[in-house]
């Protein structure tokens, strides 16, 4: 039930929300796996939603070539598989 709450959110796009519905829920259910792989989604969501409204971000994405483009986002993902100890799920990041 408390998943089928959270993708519904998802289902929406609403990440925020989603993100807060994950974090109480795991407050009660620490250690539930797919209710983690669940927030994560939300969390990478909400982020690269800030992300993607950051004018400074926007400048420095503007300004650069493909080459840079594409080290700039090898290097972001290296930080990912560096940081989390679980191999992220990259498909529903980019749906």
């Amino acid at each position: 039930m408390v998943i089928q709450a959270g993708q519904a959110l998802e289902a929406e796009a609403r990440w925020s929300e989603a993100l807060v519905h994950y974090e109480s829920a795991l407050r009660a259910y620490q250690n539930h796996d797919a209710l983690m792989n669940h927030y994560r989604v939300a969390r990478y969501h909400c982020d690269v939603g800030r992300r993607i409204h950051d004018p400074s971000y926007l400048d420095l994405i503007q300004t650069l070539s493909a080459v840079e483009t594409l080290h700039f986002f090898e290097e972001a993902i290296t930080q990912i598989q560096r940081e989390y100890a679980d191999t992220p799920r990259w498909e529903p990041l980019f749906q």
